[in-house]
């Protein structure tokens, strides 16, 4: 895998070495061949622009590009290469579906054996859910991004009006690349997709320090659908000039969740009214299918339904919507949302130890990509842990040698968790400490 403590000056380092990593030239080839990548970091699946000069021009067939973190190459699509003079040339290649890290990339034409090399880092940027209403809450998160004593604040942009801002590694360990997450209220604008972008940029507001190798920015994208009820989708082009009255022509389409929050595995009452009478509807939980398939459209009797389901694992903690919809995504979508509340559970593995034993504490429905922080009570000891994207963690917990005997608890507290209410489970799982041998008092092993 590759080193999550390296710093900028080695990074310079690694530009400034790209160009001695190539093969020997040929008495034909003279200067070495040598390549680069414009930007020189980004996300996986996002096109660059790959370069290079003293190649073999056209007559040698097709550029190539693989990218490889010391595991194996990874072959990456790579477009048609523009030619110039001296064997210079052009193309658009995509990032492969890689993990974040940085990669050595080789760029040659083998049907003329000439490659070269230069560097490349992934970076990871997510917007979860990315479907939702003006107004609801969103989490940015990344990974792989410089940690701020170095490279500056991380500045989250919807449509180009920043609403969250972030220190990334604020309180980590030393590791200069890092995990970060925030969370924001989506801005009031028309539905439809649109751009939110992560940039980090020094305290100053200009280029980041650790911009050596391009911009430090990504982007994702996140839908704000169409509210309300759409039109009968049948409409009549001659409609009868005295029609049968609607009774309730415009109802509002409404959707209420009973238990409103709670950890994953959660069984909650959904009830929906003012949909369209007898058509399917589908529940959708961050924007994935909740529960396998949609409602039949039996089931929707006078626009109204109510069922069962059950909050998934895999589903990071805090705020998630809940969505309602029937002809989803399309123009004539008609579509309801409400509010989850993932809270978060710990456990641990085995239940009874011994002191100076080690346990493993694991965690779901926490905030994603943040800072999980573990104490016994009574005991001693702290341990922190970061949660993965899908809000779960797993870390291994000292049991400290002369440490309390008997019952105790592991209490885990994150940074940016949703405020606690009165009937929420507490974090926290239970362990037993028994002796770790029974002998006479003051008894004294020899060897």
């Amino acid at each position: 895998m590759p080193d999550r403590r390296r710093t900028p000056v080695i990074v310079a380092v690694l530009v400034a070495a790209a160009a001695t990593l190539t093969a020997s030239p040929s008495p034909a080839q003279s200067p070495a061949p040598s390549a680069q990548l414009t930007p020189a970091q980004g996300g996986a699946g996002q096109q660059v622009e790959v370069s290079g000069s003293s190649f073999g021009g056209p007559t040698c067939g097709a550029v190539t590009v693989a990218f490889d973190d010391g595991s194996g190459p990874t072959p990456a699509s790579t477009g048609a290469a523009t030619w110039g003079q001296g064997g210079s040339f052009v193309a658009t290649v995509t990032v492969p579906e890689v993990p974040v890290g940085d990669y050595r990339v080789v760029v040659e034409q083998p049907a003329c054996e000439i490659r070269a090399a230069t560097f490349f880092t992934v970076l990871a940027f997510r917007v979860v859910p990315d479907r939702g209403p003006a107004g609801s809450t969103a989490t940015a998160t990344g990974d792989g991004w410089g940690h701020h004593e170095e490279c500056g604040r991380i500045h989250v942009r919807f449509d180009g009006t920043e609403v969250a801002t972030v220190l990334p590694g604020a309180g980590s360990d030393e590791s200069f690349i890092v995990s970060w997450s925030v969370s924001f209220t989506v801005p009031s604008r028309s539905p439809g997709t649109y751009d939110v972008e992560a940039i980090q940029l020094d305290e100053d507001g200009a280029e980041s320090p650790c911009s050596v190798r391009g911009d430090t920015r990504l982007t994702d994208r996140f839908t704000i659908p169409r509210p309300g009820r759409d039109p009968d989708p049948d409409p009549d082009p001659d409609p009868d000039p005295d029609p049968d009255p609607d009774p309730d022509p415009d109802p509002d389409v409404t959707l209420a969740l009973d238990p409103e929050r709670g950890p994953v595995t959660t069984e909650v009452d959904v009830e929906g009214s003012g949909f369209a009478d007898g058509l399917a509807v589908t529940l959708l939980l961050d924007g994935e299918p909740l529960d396998g398939e949609p409602l039949d459209g039996a089931a929707v009797p006078a626009g109204s339904f109510a069922t069962r389901v059950t909050i998934p694992e895999g589903v990071a903690g805090g705020e998630r919507p809940v969505t309602a919809c029937q002809r989803c995504g399309t123009p004539t979508e008609v579509i309801a949302t409400a509010t989850f509340t993932v809270t978060p559970r710990v456990f641990v593995e085995p239940p009874l130890a011994r002191p100076g034993s080690v346990v493993q504490a694991h965690g779901d429905g926490f905030p994603p990509a943040a800072t999980v922080s573990l104490t016994w009570f009574p005991g001693i000891g702290i341990t922190t842990a970061s949660s993965e994207i899908d809000g779960t963690f797993a870390t291994p917990v000292l049991v400290f040698h002369r440490d309390v005997l008997g019952d105790r608890v592991l209490h885990a507290a994150a940074e940016a968790a949703p405020p606690a209410e009165e009937d929420d489970e507490p974090p926290e799982a239970a362990l037993l400490v028994v002796p770790g041998s029974q002998g006479p008092p003051n008894f004294t092993a020899r060897r």
